[in-house]
């Protein structure tokens, strides 16, 4: 589990980097970059909370 945390955790912090560079490299103001970073994150987090779900709604079926 601890391997999981570390490798997420390094592909949210690469994806906020390249959302972070790719709005500094438009010439957007840096507010603006966050911003985007921010909703990009926050919709990778509602899809990962979507897919935990899931998972646990079949795990629940199986035990039935």
């Amino acid at each position: 589990m601890k391997i999981l945390r570390r490798v997420g955790g390094s592909i949210g912090a690469a994806l906020l980097g390249v959302v972070l560079y790719r709005a500094a490299d438009a010439g957007l103001p840096v507010d603006a970059g966050f911003r985007q970073a921010f909703w990009w994150l926050a919709a990778a987090s509602v899809i990962s909370l979507f897919a935990s779900l899931l998972l646990w709604r079949k795990e629940i079926q199986s035990k039935s």
